[in-house]
């Protein structure tokens, strides 16, 4: 299972609650009118994340597919049908974007919908079996999931580690905690 992150900053003349209702009326759409291989998708407002907006609140929208064939279709239908009116309306109040391809290593995507911590880091030099190994007592942990970063195609770190939970040990020293408040679905 893969998902395709997108963050993405509103523009500063766009008011809070407009931009959301509109985001969330593009996820309604595209759910109601799914390309094949798209599963679902959620949208959450985060702080901290250093890679977009120098750390500004900014948005994150997880669009889970089956697998990487998805991602075109999820590409070519998020910007023509009746998904293209919804898109370019949120789009047009959006000032800034960047993404990443993940992959979930560990846990459900029952934890997304309640997720409201997140914690963005890198594996320290070593080899992944170790490192797996390291990161096992909190990702055993109920309602957390891990995401690995694909193809070096994100201005993200590496991991996601995303709990219900705060975690009293971060999952390395170098980790960056972002707070999660879901948007969508509510």
């Amino acid at each position: 299972m893969l998902a395709y992150v997108f963050w993405h900053i509103p523009a500063s003349s766009a008011q809070r609650d407009e931009y959301e209702r509109l985001l969330i009326g593009f996820h309604e759409t595209l759910a109601a009118h799914a390309p094949q291989g798209f599963r679902r998708s959620f949208v959450n407002r985060v702080e901290k994340a250093p890679w977009i907006g120098a750390g500004a609140a900014a948005y994150e929208d997880w669009y889970i597919v089956e697998n990487s064939a998805a991602l075109d279709g999820l590409n070519d239908a998020a910007v023509s049908g009746p998904r293209k009116a919804p898109h370019d309306l949120v789009a047009s109040f959006a000032a800034s974007g960047a993404a990443g391809l993940y992959r979930l290593k560990s846990g459900s995507l029952d934890e997304m919908k309640f997720a409201c911590h997140a914690w963005w880091f890198s594996k320290p030099a070593g080899s992944y079996d170790a490192f797996f190994q390291q990161l096992r007592p909190l990702t055993e942990r109920p309602q957390t999931n891990l995401w690995m970063r694909q193809m070096v195609l994100s201005a993200g770190p590496e991991f996601c580690l995303r709990s219900t939970a705060e975690l009293k040990v971060a999952p390395n020293p170098g980790a960056i905690h972002c707070p999660v408040q879901v948007i969508h679905p509510a």
